[in-house]
Formats: C-alpha cells, sequence, structure tokens
C-alpha cells in the first residue's frame, strides 16, 4: 500500500494533493468494493455529488479514475488512496455477526440523560 500512495503522490501536482488530502481527512471517500488486488471507491464531493468510481490496484501500483482528468493521478485517486490506506491500517473491531468488519464512520453519540 506505501508503494502504491507513493506513487499517486508522486503523480499529483500539489494542489491536487492537498485537495485529496483534505477530502480523505473529512471522511469523503466511500468504499465500494475491497476485493484484496482491486478496490472500489467513491469520494462524496462539498456539494454532496459523488465522484467518479476511483479504482485502485495495490498490488499493482496502479489506478483508474472514472474523471476526465488530465493529470496522473486526480483529487480523487489521492483521496481513495490516503482513506485506504488509513482503513487497512485500522485494527479491526469485533461488533456482533460482523466480527472482522472495519466501521465506515464512527455512530453518533446518544443523547445524554438528566
Amino acid at each position: 500500500m506505501d508503494e502504491l500512495l507513493a506513487e499517486i503522490r508522486q503523480a499529483c501536482s500539489a494542489p491536487t494533493w492537498s485537495r485529496g488530502v483534505e477530502r480523505a481527512r473529512g471522511g469523503a471517500v466511500v468504499l465500494v468494493a475491497d476485493r484484496g488486488d482491486e478496490v472500489e471507491l467513491r469520494v462524496t464531493m462539498p456539494s454532496g455529488v459523488m465522484s467518479p468510481l476511483v479504482c485502485l490496484y495495490p498490488d499493482e501500483q496502479e489506478w483508474d479514475c472514472e474523471c476526465n482528468s488530465r493529470e496522473g493521478a486526480c483529487m480523487h485517486v489521492a483521496a481513495a488512496a490516503i482513506a485506504l490506506k488509513q482503513l487497512r491500517e485500522q485494527p479491526p473491531t469485533k461488533t456482533g455477526a460482523e466480527a472482522g468488519a472495519r466501521p465506515a464512520a464512527k455512530p453518533p453519540a446518544a443523547p445524554a440523560m438528566i
């Protein structure tokens, strides 16, 4: 995964990488499918619009995005790769029948009882 991230970082311009970091940190990346050697993700945009599909191939250090960016790696790819690395580095959580599943987001806190 580190090699893929390094390749994507090198293929991005500085502003594109920064936008990708912002989207990943903002929790905007949605995992669609993880087949290990092929991962599909989407990155929501501030307007709420879903981005084109991003496919990452970690074992081959390859990626693809349906957007029409002219850069070697667009901000969708950068955000997806950053989020995937973070997701894969999280320890698995055990929640009932889904032991080993990783949550997409933290559940909302319950209101305090007075």
